[in-house]
């Protein structure tokens, strides 16, 4: 499923794109001075416009079915209760190996935010996500939940699938951070260990109250 919506949500922007462009195409018609051109144009971005629209649709349909199973899967339903409780209990969040995927992140952070800003409940200061197949594209969510949280202290990431471009993503949301004491982000095996080292090196002369394991 986390595949489907990335490569869906990826060909949407390339369709709108598309009608964008057509939508161009036929308003430039008008400007054109030999009718059978502007004929051509009109008709050409006309096609362009209906063939975008259509696979449009198509899209939109697909992704609201995955909305749909996304809305069972046990994560999704997890944080559905921990955000509809009028106050947290949990302060060691164990997602590991659940089928939790980049797109889920961003649902996941939004509701740690929002707990994290309720003036009553415990605050969320361990969370596991090992085993979950992450990849690259979901880092820069956590980098952005990372410059924002203030009361997350250990985030473990083993073997989740990250190279070291995700790596130096996610680290970089440590430069302002001050409540991580340890990101654990050992057994990834697709990651270059000499640009992973760099690239956490050079954040840690900002943070260096922060311990990251990447080996």
């Amino acid at each position: 499923m986390r595949a489907a919506l990335l490569e869906l949500t990826a060909e949407r922007a390339v369709r709108e794109s598309e009608k964008v462009w057509a939508e161009k195409t036929k308003r430039d018609s008008s400007k054109e001075k030999d009718f059978s051109v502007a004929a051509g144009k009109r008709r050409k971005g006309q096609e362009g416009i209906d063939s975008a629209v259509e696979r449009l649709t198509a899209i939109d349909n697909d992704l609201a079915d995955l909305e749909k199973q996304k809305m069972k899967t046990p994560w999704y339903l997890l944080f559905s209760q921990m955000q509809s409780r009028h106050m947290n209990a949990v302060r060691e969040l164990d997602l590991a190996n659940c089928g939790l995927h980049a797109t889920g992140l961003a649902y996941l952070t939004k509701i740690m935010l929002e707990l994290e800003n309720r003036a009553e409940g415990v605050k969320i200061s361990h969370v596991v996500l090992d085993g979950n197949d992450l990849t690259d594209a979901g880092m820069g969510v956590l980098a952005s939940f990372l410059r924002l949280t203030r009361n997350l202290e250990v985030l473990q990431m083993r073997n989740v699938g990250i190279t070291e471009q995700g790596v130096s993503e996610l680290v970089a949301g440590l430069v302002t951070n001050r409540s991580l004491r340890l990101l654990d982000v050992r057994s990834n095996g697709l990651c270059e260990m000499g640009a992973a080292r760099s690239a956490v090196s050079g954040v840690q002369r900002f943070n260096s109250a922060v311990r990251i394991l990447l080996s």
